[in-house]
């Protein structure tokens, strides 16, 4: 009886901690976005400039070094 317990509370705490997984993932993917002065599309859950070009959210921004 202990072991089957022990399965439950296992596969109940691993798709407990896949779904927090996939709202904190969804958060931060938005808080990237807005950190870069973009807004969230909420429809089609995508990254948007300004000039409604998407932006990658793996790629980092490269910046103009000034020599």
């Amino acid at each position: 009886m202990k072991r089957i317990k022990t399965i439950i509370f296992t596969i109940l705490f691993i798709g407990f901690t896949y779904l927090l997984y996939l709202k904190v993932d969804e958060f931060i993917k938005i808080d990237k976005c807005l950190d870069k002065g973009s807004k969230w599309n909420y429809s089609t859950e995508k990254c948007e400039c300004l000039d409604k070009t998407e932006i990658h959210q793996n790629e980092k921004p490269i910046l103009d070094k000034k020599q």
